[in-house]
């Protein structure tokens, strides 16, 4: 680490990050998320996280992407912006620096960092700061960077592993590691005393929010998310063109794309089936406002949900969004979501060659639903005692001693 940086850093860190911290409760822990491309109000960062912790009374402060020209706070929390970048920008390679010297600045107790390539600042934090880091596990990383179009496929196995290494190593000085969704349980062998499962649930803290977005006069069928392929983008396209042979359908797909030659390639093919005076595509290659993704929701008739079968052992946050607002998904036929579908009701699978215009009649007939799903079943307040659990482990056991990662 470059000395005049650590200098920089020591010198600026009394600024605002103490005033802050100051002027907050001192009876718990000051908790810090550090994030490189994920937004800083971001749908588990912030409103869950981050929003449930200061409701516990912690401090909490976010490190993320952001195009305020300065720190601001949001509901209580602190927000410490970092710009807006994409995932293959040189700002992307130079961002942990600049997030180690905020972090530094912030003085917190606790260091929660929202993806792997954090982990080296992390373990600066720990070894030189004494800090406790928790490690928040948002996907399997390994997977993604191998099998998904984000990375050039020439680094795509290199990159996977080198990140996979990574995180394997980290495991001996990390003080907790909490994952996103069941299927990742243990996924880095992480001790039993350090192990926590956080499920991406549904919390409404963002539909208080006011949404700009126009909502299509007619009713219609909602993607939400990524729009990428192993997503159901286009098997989403191939499903709606079917639906029009039955009745007129209109689409709209809300999220953003990893690189912008997805939009192109998304209207085109809705452009093939002569049906574009019958869909909508909204977003870009930045995230959209949670807000706005939650208010189509409640105003769509029904979702899809036509993930590679890949994906299948994943719970996407999509399905307790859904499930949240009443509204059925149409999602990919699979033993272990059919499975939950059973227990609690999401909507109906689907598969190539399934009876469409039966499909659509079973959408349609809402007296013919099975019992709607209960909160405990959608709501992330479920997941809030393991949160605290968390928490009151970092808070009781002191930061534990650095391990060498050679």
């Amino acid at each position: 680490m470059p000395s005049d940086f650590l200098r920089h850093s020591r010198a600026r860190r009394t600024d605002s990050g103490r005033a802050f911290k100051e002027a907050m409760p001192q009876s718990l822990p000051h908790i810090c998320h550090l994030t490189v491309l994920n937004p800083a109000i971001h749908t588990r960062i912030f409103y869950k996280l981050a929003w449930s912790q200061r409701e516990m009374g912690h401090p909490v402060t976010i490190i993320g992407q952001s195009s305020a020209a300065a720190p601001y706070e949001n509901e209580g929390i602190r927000i410490v912006p970092t710009g807006i970048f994409g995932r293959l920008r040189l700002t992307r390679l130079l961002a942990p620096l600049r997030i180690l010297q905020k972090a530094l600045r912030a003085d917190a107790d606790i260091y929660v960092l929202h993806t792997p390539e954090l982990l080296w600042v992390g373990g600066w934090l720990k070894k030189m700061k004494g800090k406790q880091v928790i490690y928040d596990v948002h996907e399997d990383y390994l997977v993604n960077i191998t099998t998904t179009e984000h990375y050039p496929r020439r680094i795509r196995g290199i990159l996977g592993r080198w990140v996979r290494r990574a995180e394997l190593r980290a495991v001996r000085w990390l003080d907790a590691v909490c994952y996103a969704e069941e299927n990742y349980d243990n996924l880095l062998g992480v001790p039993a005393e350090k192990k926590f499962i956080l499920r991406n649930k549904f919390t409404d803290r963002a539909a208080r929010r006011p949404s700009r977005i126009e909502i299509p006069r007619q009713p219609y069928m909602l993607y939400t998310g990524t729009l990428y392929e192993k997503g159901g983008a286009f098997r989403t396209l191939e499903l709606w063109a079917e639906f029009n042979k039955v009745e007129p359908t209109h689409l709209v797909m809300a999220g953003m794309a990893f690189v912008p030659e997805m939009f192109t390639r998304i209207w085109h093919q809705a452009e093939s089936y002569g049906l574009d005076d019958r869909f909508t595509l909204i977003g870009g290659i930045d995230y959209l406002p949670y807000a706005d993704i939650l208010r189509l929701i409640e105003h769509c008739e029904f979702g899809l949900a036509l993930y590679d079968s890949s994906l299948c052992v994943r719970m996407p946050t999509k399905f307790y969004e859904f499930m949240a607002y009443g509204k059925p998904l149409v999602y990919t036929r699979d033993t272990q979501w059919d499975a939950a579908n059973s227990r609690a009701f999401m909507g109906f699978s689907y598969a190539p060659g399934d009876d469409v215009p039966a499909l659509l009649a079973r959408l349609k007939n809402r007296a013919a639903y099975p019992p709607a799903p209960l909160p405990k079943d959608y709501a992330w307040a479920g997941e809030e005692p393991e949160l605290a659990r968390m928490m009151q482990r970092m808070k009781g056991m002191g930061a534990a001693p650095f391990v060498p990662l050679g």
